[in-house]
């Protein structure tokens, strides 16, 4: 009997620390779990899903596409000097079509996500940037690619 409770505390031990190591890699990202839609749905696609994205109808608030005063060709080269500022590798951009294509590597585990970047001219000569970010491997990322969007967000608006 004295093995089973051995075994049982062992089980539980190891249990505790993947919930640690799990709790720890999602802090890391600075993840807004209270902001909407909640820390619940926010856990769930952390855990579930490795892609994020800035769109139009975004999965969270913070992720709307970006609206600018600036043409186009104006925000794309601005853009690629966020990126270039955030140390993200560029690995191809086409300066006629607004696309830069780059690679972040996380910072503990050096997992390489890819981030594509596209900017849309809007009929007022004003731009919008869309974006997408995702992980090369896991089922979840523990909300790193809503991160990397984030500091791409900041990173354009605040320059």
């Amino acid at each position: 009997m004295s093995l089973l409770f051995t075994f049982i505390k062992i089980i539980l031990a190891l249990f505790a620390v993947a919930i640690a190591f799990l709790a720890g890699a999602v802090v890391m990202n600075h993840p807004p779990l209270f902001n909407a839609p909640g820390w619940s749905e926010r856990l769930h696609v952390y855990f579930t899903t490795n892609i994020a994205a800035i769109t139009d109808q975004p999965a969270f608030p913070e992720l709307q596409a970006i609206d600018d005063a600036r043409d186009a060709a104006a925000l794309y080269a601005h853009t690629l000097r966020a990126v270039e500022k955030l140390g993200w590798e560029v690995v191809t951009r086409d300066d006629a079509q607004h696309r830069i294509e780059a690679v972040v590597t996380t910072r503990l585990w050096k997992f390489k996500d890819d981030v594509s970047i596209w900017i849309v001219a809007q009929p007022n000569g004003k731009s919008r940037l869309y974006a997408r970010s995702k992980s090369r491997v896991g089922r979840g990322d523990l909300g790193a690619n809503a991160r990397h969007l984030r500091e791409l967000i900041e990173a354009v608006t605040g320059l």
